[in-house]
């Protein structure tokens, strides 16, 4: 049965609700939206039946914190609810009933094509799909663990971002190119029920010819991917909907690009076929929430009268997804007509111990917290547990226990957490070797401290998944939705946006007056500043979507000062062919590069600052370095020239030949300035940047890297307080003394 989808308006705000509907063999299944899709890594290792004690199979075997959120939310969902603990407003917490997963995400983990192989069959047409293995752990589940009836939906990204962002990452040995006939290959290798285009996003400040070239590729791609779904002669080809990227930097470029692609849509008689639409180049704008939902205006301006293009078009079946948007814009995004989203922030909060607050998105301190206000699966399985192995005056209970796991104090506490909660009590980790499974000995029961950050995760997403429920639920009529977008805007930063919101919608504005919006803050405007959305038009696009060359600039609503190129390699900054001279300190302090530019101004380098700064050590005796995925060593003095602002590059453990080059850049400038320095200091986390450090310290006496050990390689260790205890432990040993 093809995937059908069917919206229609309640005629409060011009809200919609949706059903997406299909069928595994004679079971029905719907999906209801709006949907919060949540982001989750899949093929997380090797496939082998690694924890077949528990009864698990393969796919919820590796990976850490992805291990138990794959367990939690794809098997075993019937892990209780404390239901009267509902957040306010909701009546429910609702299941999964669908999830994305970046199509390329596996070459994190080091997958080999062999391995690849034994997954899904790519080279020897084996084809086991990831919903193959879900229905195998569905029917393998033991009853007590409650498992759900039937796999959720399978939303598969194409891998874009990774591949522009990473530059170098090396599909050949796979036997692929980037393109979109290999892609959509491996996307029905994988058996995804929603198929993403290739696509190529935009970063707001992007010069127009890179803009202009991408917004061209990603249309063809666009095209060419349900044209090549369209003829490929498969039987279950109508059971995926392929969903078409749109991108813009600002509202006038997505208007412009909405209109091209529908009419492409047409123009090759590809109206037919079903398909949606996915707002992408949307994630650097998550930090400016007014600008984004600027963008997504221009879009939704184009779509909702996409029958005025033709006729046959009609929006009421055509889905829209935005991706990577921050989840505490759904409101608004709702209020736009978007019907699904997704995001994985729910994950990286956990990592730096952020509970989000219960039917809001107010971050909240973990480790502050006197009690979980909250019933969702994973504040239940935290408040009804206890620690039986505990440490002499450690907690036992509940939250206060995890709060004590989950602290820096236990970094020197190893093994497993022998944790009783109910679902966990049986888990033996890690698996039994040979010599375990001839009975030559045993493996205590516990589970390693992943399994609490998978919690918090858990508390997390369900967050996202029940502001999507009570949005639903304000659609039907049972909540009001303007008090959801006024608890939206109790958020600082969207304050603007439901300024936006009320100039589009006048009706909003008056409720907004009646509840007494001045409480949201006073800078807020709910009066109508501008025309309504269905007379206002956005001046023409200076960009021709065809690929000809325009005269002028089109100017972006994020547009910057230094205009970001992807193009910029080692080539083109080497600090070793400068004349610079090092200064003469006792500790030179290697870091690594940020996203944020210049990298002093970023939260970790200022957060470091701030530490050293507060620990007293004075800053004219330490040199900070930092080392660049693109150019390696960048000294202070040097982040603020152009090559160095304007890169958009991220190093990737898979590209092998980058890492070796940064490595031997850094370790050339530390023999090039060997005597300037007499101690070198490498502070480093993230993985990639982690192993180029290694290599260019690695025989060094008078050098540490540090954290050591290093625990994890995640953005909490990097903030970590022993951690950063150990840093500052290490630099006093090599400054005078006062």
């Amino acid at each position: 049965m093809p995937i059908a989808f069917e919206s229609k308006e309640t005629g409060r705000l011009h809200l919609r609700t949706g059903t997406f509907l299909a069928r595994d063999g004679s079971r029905k299944r719907e999906l209801h939206t709006p949907h919060f899709h949540p982001i989750l890594n899949i093929i997380t290792g090797p496939p082998t039946q690694a924890d077949y004690l528990n009864g698990y199979g393969p796919l919820m075997a590796n990976g850490g914190v992805w291990k138990w959120l794959k367990r939690l939310t794809l098997r075993d969902v019937g892990v209780p609810y404390s239901t009267d603990e509902y957040p306010d407003g909701a009546s429910t917490f609702p299941e999964m009933e669908g999830f994305l997963t970046q199509v390329l995400h596996f070459l994190d983990y080091h997958i080999s094509d062999d391995m690849l192989d034994r997954w899904l069959g790519t080279r020897s047409g084996r084809g086991r799909t990831i919903p193959n293995y879900l229905r195998e752990e569905l029917r393998n589940a033991p009853a007590d663990m409650r498992p759900r009836r039937q796999p959720p939906f399978l939303f598969l990204d194409s891998g874009g971002y990774k591949l522009l962002s990473s530059q170098q990452i090396d599909l050949s040995r796979y036997g692929w190119r980037a393109v979109p006939r290999d892609i959509l290959n491996l996307q029905l290798a994988f058996g995804g029920d929603f198929l993403a285009s290739l696509d190529y996003p935009v970063h707001p400040a992007a010069p127009d010819a890179d803009a202009r070239e991408r917004f061209v590729q990603s249309m063809d791609n666009a095209i060419q991917t349900l044209q090549l779904l369209k003829d490929s002669g498969r039987e279950d080809a109508d059971e995926k909907l392929v969903y078409l990227a749109v991108h813009g930097r600002n509202r006038r470029e997505m208007h412009d690009y909405m209109r091209a692609i529908l009419g492409r849509v047409v123009d090759e008689g590809l109206q037919d076929r079903p398909f949606g639409l996915a707002l992408g180049s949307l994630v650097p704008l998550n930090s400016s929430p007014r600008a984004l939902m600027d963008s997504v205006r221009g879009a939704m301006e184009v779509f909702h009268r996409a029958d005025e293009i033709d006729p046959s078009l009609d929006p009421s079946r055509i889905p829209i997804h935005a991706f990577g948007v921050n989840s505490g814009l759904a409101p608004f995004l709702t209020l736009m007509g978007v019907d699904t989203y997704d995001g994985s922030s729910f994950v990286q909060a956990s990592h730096n111990l952020t509970y989000l607050s219960p039917g809001g998105f107010t971050p909240w301190r973990f480790e502050t917290l006197r009690e979980l206000p909250c019933g969702c699966r994973g504040c239940t399985l935290i408040k009804r547990g206890r620690w039986e192995n505990a440490p002499r005056g450690a907690p036992t209970e509940g939250l206060a226990a995890a709060q004590w796991i989950m602290s820096p104090q236990t970094e020197s506490y190893s093994g497993y957490f022998e944790w009783k909660d109910g679902y966990v009590d049986h888990q033996r980790s890690p698996p039994k070797t040979r010599a375990q499974k001839d009975g030559l000995e045993d493996t205590p029961p516990g589970v390693p401290r992943s399994y609490f950050y998978a919690l918090l995760s858990l508390h997390n997403m369900e967050t996202g998944l029940v502001m999507a429920e009570m949005l639903r639920s304000a659609k039907r009529g049972t909540e009001p939705i303007e008090r959801l977008i006024a608890t939206a805007a109790s958020n600082i930063k969207h304050r603007k946006v439901l300024q936006t919101m009320t100039s589009i919608h006048p009706e909003l504005s008056e409720y907004m007056w009646k509840v007494g919006v001045k409480r949201l803050g006073s800078r807020v405007t709910t009066r109508p500043t501008h025309v309504s959305a269905s007379t206002s038009r956005p001046a023409p696009m200076q960009m021709d979507l065809s690929g000809r060359p325009v005269e002028g600039r089109s100017r972006g609503s994020a547009a910057a000062e230094i205009q970001v190129n992807a193009h910029l390699g080692p080539q083109d900054f080497d600090i070793l062919s400068t004349d610079y001279q090092m200064p003469r300190v006792p500790v030179l302090l290697l870091l690594p590069c940020t996203k944020r530019k210049p990298y002093a101004e970023s939260s970790t380098h200022r957060f470091i600052d701030k530490s050293l700064r507060a620990a007293g050590i004075p800053m004219g005796l330490v040199h900070k370095v930092t080392i660049s995925g693109n150019y390696g060593p960048v000294p202070e003095s040097f982040e603020t020239t152009t090559n160095v602002l304007a890169y958009d590059y991220m190093l990737h453990t898979s590209n092998k030949d980058r890492i070796d080059l940064v490595a031997e850049r850094t370790q050339r400038f530390l023999k090039q300035h060997e005597g300037r320095y007499d101690f070198v200091v490498g502070y480093c986390t993230p993985k990639p940047y982690r192993k180029a450090f290694g290599l260019a310290l690695e025989g060094r006496r008078n050098a540490a890297l540090l954290p050591s050990p290093l625990r994890a390689h995640t953005v909490s260790e990097f903030r970590s307080a022993t951690n950063v205890a150990q840093l500052i432990e290490e630099i006093r040993k090599h400054i005078p003394a006062e």
